[in-house]
Formats: C-alpha cells, sequence, structure tokens
C-alpha cells in the first residue's frame, strides 16, 4: 500500500487524538511512549545503513530521478506508528477496539476487492494503481490484488480468536471463510504458506494436537500439489 496513504491516515489519527486528549483536559500530560526491544534494534540498524549511505528525497518518483529514500520513508511511516500507537494504546479496551476496526477494515476492503477482481476491467487497475494498489493480471483476465491474500489472513487470524473480538460463533465462520476466499482470489502461493503457518501457530498455542496435525498434513500436501502443477501441467 502506498506510503502517502498510510501517512495520511496516520496523520488524521493522530490529530483525532491530539483532539480527544483535548476534550478529555488530558492535554496537560505527556504522552508515555515505549518501543519493544527488537522493534529498538531493528529501526536502530535502518538509522546506521541510512546515515552509512544517505540518499535525498525524490521529487519525480521515477527514472533516473529514483534514489531509493522511499523505502527509508516507509520505516519512518512504520516507527512512527509504533510509537503512536504506544501512547494511544495504553489500555486493554483500546487493543480490543484496534482489533476490532482492523478486523472491519480488512473486511471491507475484502468485500470490495474480490467482486474488482472478476470484473477484469483495465480501468479499474489503472485507478487502483495510481491509489498505490499494485494490480496485476492473472492469464485469465481476472484482477490479481497483491494486498488482498493479506486482508483475508487477518480475517481468519481474528476469526479463529473469539476473545479478541467477541464475535459470534456464526459471524467467525463466516468471516474465516471470507479470508479463505480472499486468500485463495489473491494467487499467492507465498499467502498459502503464510495462511497454513498461521494456523499451525495458532493450532499450537491453543494446545489443539488434532489439529495441528491436520493442518500440517494440508500444508504438505499443498505443497505437493503447487510443485506438481507448476512443473508438470505448466500453467
Amino acid at each position: 500500500m502506498d506510503s502517502r496513504f498510510v501517512a495520511t491516515i496516520l496523520a488524521i489519527c493522530v490529530l483525532k487524538h491530539i483532539v480527544r486528549q483535548w476534550i478529555s483536559r488530558r492535554h496537560h500530560q505527556v504522552p508515555k511512549l515505549s518501543v519493544p526491544t527488537g522493534f529498538g534494534l531493528f529501526f536502530g540498524w535502518v538509522l546506521i545503513r541510512y546515515c552509512i549511505d544517505p540518499v535525498l528525497p525524490n521529487a519525480i518518483g521515477f527514472g533516473v530521478n529514483v534514489t531509493g529514500f522511499r523505502s527509508y520513508l516507509n520505516y519512518i511511516i512504520c516507527f512512527a506508528l509504533v510509537l503512536f500507537l504506544s501512547a494511544s494504546c495504553r489500555r486493554r479496551e483500546d487493543l480490543l477496539a484496534l482489533v476490532r476496526w482492523t478486523g472491519i477494515l480488512s473486511l471491507v476492503f475484502a468485500l470490495l476487492l474480490m467482486p474488482l477482481a472478476l470484473t477484469k476491467s483495465m480501468a479499474v487497475a489503472q485507478q487502483l494503481n495510481s491509489l498505490g494498489m499494485f494490480v496485476t493480471t492473472f492469464d485469465n483476465g481476472l484482477l490479481r490484488f497483491v494486498a488482498l491474500p493479506g486482508f483475508g489472513c487477518t480475517l481468519i487470524t481474528l476469526g479463529l480468536f473469539p476473545g479478541l473480538t467477541g464475535w459470534s460463533r456464526v459471524y467467525r465462520r463466516i468471516m474465516i471463510g471470507i479470508g479463505v476466499l480472499a486468500v485463495i482470489m489473491g494467487g499467492n502461493r507465498g499467502s498459502f504458506i503464510i495462511a497454513f503457518i498461521l494456523l499451525l501457530v495458532i493450532a499450537w498455542v491453543r494446545r489443539r494436537l488434532l489439529g495441528f496435525c491436520l493442518v500440517a498434513s494440508s500444508l504438505v500436501l499443498c505443497l505437493v500439489a503447487f510443485r506438481y502443477v507448476g512443473r508438470s501441467l505448466q500453467l
């Protein structure tokens, strides 16, 4: 997803947080910022790498004028997001609300992109590309959204944790079904593997030995099938 879009949404969220703090008369309190040790080491290494070989922003954005600053800009936005979450999500209720909204937005984008994939419209692809979403096509002309499997994996994960979302069993099953369909329509074998890994980790954490064995067996069968389809049928 385009860094400009993420930066815009983050700026709106920061503004909303400041206004809410001001209305609730808590603006005099200094926000507590915290970064996990792993995140701190990672972003610190990125900063060191930038200092070793610094690059400047690029106004045009294509051709010989590309400087490589955009990747560092993405790291800056991610670091700002981590700081904002540490300042705004201080209570359990805030974290649960964040998880629910993540599921709602993933559902909205999945339901929006899946019908668009069936249109085979290059005009739709061009419009979404201009908005910063990478769109390509399958051999049969269907649109392929690279971001779609990510939304599907999010829905699958949240659907398997009823304590986080508070959704009913029927609603969670619907979310899991939509998530699986989104991963399939994404057409990325890496996304299939990620989805299986999520299921493996969740089954292991929840001590579901039978489910863990079933998922592991399904993963092996899918990998064998991918290898057969890719080399034998050449689809």
